[in-house]
């Protein structure tokens, strides 16, 4: 995948000004936890415990994963969970969220978001890496997670 270096800097730093950065080693009191669900006092967005178990799917089979009232997020709303201080894969809390099943590591790979690339190569569309923390695009035929929100 070709990616020019300017749009590397135009997604990260947009990523970073939009979005506070929380995660593996988030504040005492930024998470809630209760029945699967993790509310983050600071966004008040709702998120899954769990990462949609069954995958990786491509960018399409992936808007089909959450139902009702999930969805999945923008990269706006994923770039929130994801520390960019972490030095070790997952850059998400692993005290607050699970992998595919209750319990479980968090996965440390790319999920996909809701928003759409709109430049160059058409059909791209957003993702946040828990490997390292960082934003980009990908061809949509390609494989990734998927954690919902409300």
């Amino acid at each position: 995948m070709k990616r020019s270096i300017a749009f590397t800097f135009v997604a990260v730093f947009a990523s970073i000004a939009i979005a506070p950065v929380a995660g593996a080693d988030a504040p005492a009191g930024r998470y809630t936890v209760a029945g699967g669900k993790v509310t983050d006092t600071e966004t008040g967005l709702v998120w899954s415990q769990t990462e949609q178990p069954g995958g990786p799917w491509t960018w399409v089979d992936a808007q089909n994963q959450c139902t009702a009232p999930w969805r999945m997020p923008t990269v706006q709303e994923l770039r929130t969970i994801s520390d960019l201080t972490q030095t070790a894969a997952p850059t998400i809390d692993t005290a607050a969220f699970n992998g595919p099943t209750a319990g479980s590591m968090p996965s440390a790979g790319w999920f996909w978001t809701s928003t759409v690339y709109q430049l160059q190569p058409p059909g791209y569309s957003f993702y946040v890496d828990f490997s390292n923390g960082g934003v980009d695009a990908n061809d949509p035929t390609q494989p990734g997670g998927v954690r919902c929100v409300q």
